[in-house]
């Protein structure tokens, strides 16, 4: 069932989306487009969309450069939009460290990632399983006017 946030702004009560993408550089930007058209079609307010596709490359793109494909070969994305959340997860084959927010210093070229994903969220974090691990990141939502 639909549910109306404001003068003309439906959006589903929750979305789900799902893609395994290859592990290559190219799929940062994929997984960006996948995203943006997605929430845009939903209705969440461009300042949430903007942050959430900086948070989405960011782990992607740390998966990417830190950890293994998973069991199916790539980087699983996923994201659900419900009312007042959008809750992001990348999943990977895992690497030789568990996914840790480190502080860069001003000349560093990297190490900004988890920091910039833990300004942008409510809340985030990494779970295990036996061959995978996931982080996930949680975006307030407001819709759009």
């Amino acid at each position: 069932m639909d549910a109306v946030d404001g003068p003309g702004i439906a959006r589903r009560r929750q979305a789900d989306f799902a893609a395994v993408l290859p592990p290559v550089v190219q799929s940062v930007g994929a997984a960006r487009r996948m995203l943006r058209e997605d929430l845009v079609a939903q209705g969440v307010a461009a300042p949430v969309l903007d942050d959430a596709m900086a948070v989405l490359s960011e782990l992607v793109a740390n998966s990417l450069r830190h950890a293994t494909p998973t069991g199916d070969g790539g980087v699983r994305v996923s994201w659900r939009v419900s009312l007042d959340r959008l809750d992001i997860q990348v999943t990977d084959g895992g690497g030789p460290r568990r996914p840790v927010e480190t502080r860069a210093a001003p000349t560093d070229t990297g190490g900004r990632g988890l920091s910039i994903v833990r300004q942008l969220t409510s809340t985030w974090g990494v779970s295990e399983e036996d061959d995978s691990i996931t982080v996930h990141a949680v975006l307030p939502v407001r819709p759009s006017r």
